[in-house]
């Protein structure tokens, strides 16, 4: 099925796998919202992909959830790909510690990366996000739907 955009049959995925494979039903959803946005069903293609983005991120799958956020920027989904600040997967996860309140070295250690990888990270973060304080952060996440 890999290439056929083809929206029964990627429905029937997503019901063949929805009982329990929590992953592949996300990609499934992601491929179906493929399908959907070239059928010309650009409102159900959204609510398709942000289910598959909302288990991605869930599942902390960063591979999957930078996949569905460059499909999402491509079809312009959530205002243009204003809804998550055009953050990846890793600053989003950066962010969700920052909103519980870790320091950079806590955060550095929690995900295994160097201090001045996070460091980097929150400054991408407060850019992207046009703010300048780590809460200011938190609260446009929560705004955003990042925090859930």
């Amino acid at each position: 099925m890999h290439g056929r955009l083809d929206v029964e049959l990627w429905r029937r995925v997503v019901e063949a796998f929805d009982f329990g494979f929590v992953y592949e039903v996300a990609r499934a959803r992601w491929r179906l919202a493929e399908a959907l946005l070239a059928a010309g069903d650009r409102e159900e293609a959204q609510a398709q992909w942000a289910l598959a983005r909302e288990t991605a991120g869930k599942l902390r799958a960063a591979p999957l959830e930078n996949a569905l956020l460059e499909f999402g920027r491509r079809a312009r989904f959530g205002g243009g790909g204003q809804g998550d600040g055009g953050l990846t997967a890793r600053e989003v996860e950066v962010l969700r510690l920052v909103a519980e309140g870790l320091t950079n070295r806590e955060i550095a250690e929690r995900l295994f990366i160097a201090q001045k990888t996070v460091s980097v990270h929150v400054s991408n973060i407060l850019g992207k996000l046009e703010v300048s304080t780590r809460t200011q952060a938190a609260a446009a996440g929560r705004q955003r739907g990042l925090l859930a």
